[in-house]
């Protein structure tokens, strides 16, 4: 489920990557993001799953949340308005649950 938190975006080009699938991918992020809090909320250290505590290390690790914190701040140099709003939104949301 988390994997999509290990990925980057990738660079947009108006060619080849289309705004939806950014959208989509942020989407995505912002709702496993919005899953993993809500487990961290309800679920006492003690009882959190093993492979689940594995891959919470493994994002703070890897420095992820810095990483979709500043996607949150994204702005592109194409005036795609619609993909800034989605990012500001989604993500701002999904990181005010951490």
């Amino acid at each position: 489920m988390c994997l999509s938190l290990m990925r980057d975006l990738p660079h947009v080009d108006e060619e080849c990557i289309e705004i939806e699938f950014l959208e989509q991918e942020v989407k995505t992020c912002a709702n496993i993001l919005r899953i993993l809090s809500q487990e961290l909320y309800h679920v006492h250290s003690s009882k959190i799953d093993q492979n689940l505590s594995k891959v919470l290390k493994e994002i703070v690790s890897e420095k992820r949340l810095l990483y979709w914190s500043k996607v949150s701040n994204f702005q592109h140099n194409c005036n795609f308005d619609v993909l800034h709003v989605t990012l500001n939104t989604e993500m701002s949301d999904a990181l005010g649950w951490w």
